[in-house]
């Protein structure tokens, strides 16, 4: 491996006690990196042990960068940081829990000879054991075409409406791989720091120059459930984390144009669509603030019928928790049903 060989892709990392897993994360990346790929993780001041985690691979690939902060920033601004130190002409964000596909890092550096400004790709959800269940699409199989210049309105409005979850708008930071000087010439806005969304707001504003994004209709990560870093604040916030973020998103960027602004914030409804909803509301405990949330949900294009039945379901939370626990097990049982039949 040659130390002065052009970097063409900097996997970014940002990552907070994660040693039980940025090991394994870091497996799926250097079995697959060559000579134009490095790694660069960013440590928000780590208690545990993710140091020596990431120290035990540091003499296998001469491409691994480790900066640790002096305290916990915050995913936002460690993410921004990672990017920040990158060398490569292209970067793809990486959770530090989440493990990359095999034949995933050459896909992508066969990609971006295209040129595009960002990549979007699509993930696998995965059991417990980090054993593929099924894949998710970002994009709905109506579409044309796999590539869409967001600068023009009417493709923008067109990919809006394609969009089958907030993933399309590069919620899901591992989706993603951008040009880093499109990502320089924006920067870190400090506003959305601690949101979540620094990274989609900072992406989403390539559209004021040249946002070219192509979508790659293949699973290039797999995601490991239930380890969401914002999920141990309750369901309630980790709800109002993307509506409340998404709606910031909106303001900042397409307020003077109400269609686009309505069009983005309609894909929320796919995020989370109705029956998710329930579950929300069964988490809420007074009927007051359900009121004041559903009047925020109408911003979003949810139907006020369907928030009224809504409500009114939501209110047996006993029923809800038995209906959740139920539909987990089944689908722990679809899983194993799956696995044997491919195995």
């Amino acid at each position: 491996m040659r130390e002065d060989q052009p970097i063409k892709l900097s996997i970014c990392i940002p990552t907070y006690n994660r040693a039980a897993f940025i090991g394994e994360t870091l497996e799926s990346i250097l079995s697959q990196a060559n000579g134009a790929v490095e790694v660069v993780v960013v440590d928000g001041a780590s208690t545990d042990g993710t140091s020596e985690v990431v120290a035990s691979f540091q003499n296998r690939f001469i491409n691994l960068v480790y900066h640790r902060g002096s305290q916990n920033m915050g995913v936002d601004r460690d993410m921004a940081t990672a990017v920040e130190l990158a060398r490569g002409e292209y970067c793809w964000l990486m959770s530090s829990d989440d493990l990359i596909s095999p034949g995933a890092i050459s896909r992508v550096l066969e990609e971006i000879q295209s040129h595009a400004d960002i990549y979007l790709c699509d993930i696998t959800l995965c059991n417990s054991d980090m054993r593929p269940i099924r894949d998710t699409k970002f994009l709905s199989d109506r579409r044309a075409r796999d590539q869409f210049d967001l600068t023009d309105r009417e493709q923008f409005l067109t990919y809006l409406n394609l969009a089958t979850s907030n993933n399309a708008l590069f919620c899901y930071m591992c989706a993603i791989v951008f040009r880093r000087s499109s990502w320089a010439s924006i920067g870190f806005n400090e506003r959305f720091s601690r949101t979540g969304y620094a990274h989609v707001f900072t992406l989403l504003s390539f559209i004021k120059t040249r946002c070219l994004v192509k979508y790659i209709p293949s699973a290039l990560v797999l995601n490991r459930p239930d380890n969401d870093s914002f999920s141990g604040q309750g369901i309630e916030k980790r709800f109002m984390l993307d509506f409340d973020g998404y709606l910031s998103l909106a303001n900042e960027l397409f307020e003077s144009d109400p269609q686009v602004k309505r069009a983005f914030l309609q894909v929320m409804t796919r995020e989370h669509p109705w029956y998710r909803l329930v579950k929300l509301r069964s988490a809420i405990q007074s009927s007051g603030a359900w009121k004041d949330l559903s009047a925020k949900l109408l911003v979003f294009g949810y139907n006020r019928r369907i928030l009224a039945v809504c409500g009114f379901c939501g209110r047996f939370k006993a029923l809800i928790d038995a209906a959740v626990f139920l539909n987990k097990r089944f689908a722990a049982a679809f899983a194993v049903r799956w696995l044997r039949v491919r195995l």
